[in-house]
């Protein structure tokens, strides 16, 4: 066996194990804590809404390093940077598990998101250099399955230890696994650290960056909140972000070295493979969001169980990582992607079926054929994304897609949440005014009420609004879904303009180590 490192046996395995870790520790931090916010609020004297921050100062901290990593790949050497990386997520991770205050915790976790942004790009890019000339499709695959499991699993793992143990542990977990990649990627990998280049900052690009995306993202996270563009805040943020992000695509462009090389977006394939992967991510990533609300609001479920319910999603991803590396060896790239794309449409809209009547096992299942979609997608899109740009910019590449997958799954957030809340209030309101006392519903809710409470004031009010917004957030659930598989079909039709034949990506794959 050999490879770019010459690592062969069990430190392959063991390299292999530690660098897909490094992502999963990245990827599992992004919705770890979703469930916990409001015992992480209670714990910490605050309101629910602003324990959100918890999530948002981490996705800003994260989204500004995110494109750089591969400037500061080529900077500081790949290998010293992801032990760098790793060593103070586990740090950071700490000093998150033991704040005594809000603030504490909230810088922590910007922090922790910023050491984290070249985990992603870095462990990708050295999980295929460490694997054999001809088997580099199937690093791909294992570190596709690492990445999309890791959001699957974290409502799960965050809900099990928040009910069990303490909201503290969800970041404590990470010191492990941090002390376990370091120290395999020091013992089997130091000694390919190579020396740090004399490339200078590129100041007004980092302070345009920073500035843009803390603006963009803080819109995105607190835009539903503040009413969007209703809210004088966020026109601010919004006009902050677009000049700055606009200034900064012009300047970087033109820069001789500079911080993000945009011109790899030149490359029509690299281009129109980045937005499907963030459009796809986008819709894949935003149920996994909505769902969870609307079991917990309006279906009574706990955090486990709704984990239990979602968690079935990664089952095939995790089974089949294999079969994907060699279907992709074949060159069977596109196929994958387009039959993917019609079999998530498919769940989606098997979902939009639903009533509250859905049973745990119906939702289960539903999740569970999503992930057959899910299963195929992500490496083949990753590698024709990549298949044609140049071998000496394939991590800068890599760090332009995985931040625009990572982007377009906030987006998708807000975007969805936005859409699921309208959509709510248009039915509840069509709800409401099909109601008359004369509607055999309502007289059976009136029923309910008297044989519940023996009252028809308050208590009957009050299962009336229950049944009603359960009913309209259900409708509004469905509405989403359909949207969802409507635009995984749409899709399909991007990857037809792109011009990468299947010979040609079996020919060169993935160029990071060659």
């Amino acid at each position: 066996m050999e490879n770019k490192y010459n690592i062969t046996g069990i430190p392959f395995i063991l390299s292999t194990l530690a660098l897909a870790f490094c992502t999963f520790m990245e990827v599992l931090d992004f919705s770890i804590a979703n469930v916990s916010v409001p015992y992480i609020a209670g714990g910490l004297g605050v309101s629910d809404s602003e324990g959100t921050w918890v999530i948002t100062l981490y996705m800003v901290g994260n989204a500004i390093v995110l494109p750089i990593s591969g400037w500061l790949s080529e900077k500081i050497g790949a290998v010293r940077l992801i032990l760098i990386s790793s060593a103070l997520f586990g740090v950071t991770s700490w000093f998150c598990g033991v704040a005594f205050s809000f603030p504490m915790l909230c810088i922590s976790r910007f922090i922790q998101g910023a050491v984290s942004g070249p985990l992603i790009p870095v462990s990708q890019v050295l999980l295929v250099e460490i694997f054999p000339q001809g088997k580099k499709q199937m690093a791909v695959a294992i570190w596709a399955m690492v990445a999309l499991i890791g959001p699957i699993a974290g409502p799960v793992v965050g809900g099990w230890i928040t009910q069990d143990f303490n909201w503290r542990w969800i970041f404590y977990i990470n010191i492990p696994v941090s002390i376990f990649s370091v120290g395999v990627i020091w013992a089997y990998m130091k000694k390919y650290i190579g020396k740090v280049s004399g490339q200078k900052l590129d100041i007004i690009g980092l302070m345009l960056l920073v500035i843009g995306i803390t603006s963009l993202q803080i819109l995105l996270d607190k835009g539903r909140q503040l009413d969007w563009l209703q809210s004088p805040t966020i026109r601010l943020l919004a006009i902050i972000s677009f000049v700055c992000l606009s200034i900064l695509v012009v300047y970087e462009w033109v820069h001789p070295d500079p911080l993000i090389n945009f011109r790899i977006l030149k490359i029509r394939s690299f281009t129109i493979g980045t937005f499907v992967l963030g459009i796809s991510f986008m819709v894949f990533f935003a149920p996994i969001v909505i769902t969870p609300l609307w079991l917990e609001t309006y279906m009574g479920y706990d955090a486990f169980k709704v984990g239990l319910a979602l968690a079935t999603m990664g089952i095939l991803p995790f089974l089949f990582a294999p079969l994907v590396g060699k279907m992709m060896a074949m060159g069977w790239q596109k196929v994958m992607i387009i039959v993917s794309f019609i079999l998530m449409a498919l769940a989606f809209f098997y979902f939009s079926t639903f009533n509250t009547s859905v049973t745990f096992s119906e939702i289960a299942w539903s999740r569970f054929l999503l992930g057959i979609g899910l299963t195929a997608y992500i490496a083949p899109m990753i590698t024709i994304s990549l298949s044609q740009v140049p071998a000496e910019q394939v991590a800068r590449a890599s760090s332009i897609l995985q931040f625009f997958r990572i982007f377009m799954s906030g987006v998708g957030v807000s975007l969805y949440t936005t859409l699921w809340t309208d959509r709510a209030t248009f039915h509840r309101s069509n709800i409401v005014s099909a109601l008359t006392e004369t509607d055999s519903s309502l007289s059976t809710i009136k029923q309910i009420a008297l044989e519940k409470f023996n009252s028809v004031k308050e208590p009957y009010l009050e299962i009336l609004s229950r049944v009603v917004d359960s009913q309209a957030y259900m409708l509004a659930t469905n509405d989403v879904m359909i949207a969802s598989g409507l635009t995984m079909l749409a899709l399909i039709l991007l990857l037809l303009w792109i011009n990468v034949s299947p010979s040609e990506i079996k020919k060169n794959g993935l160029k990071v180590g060659h």
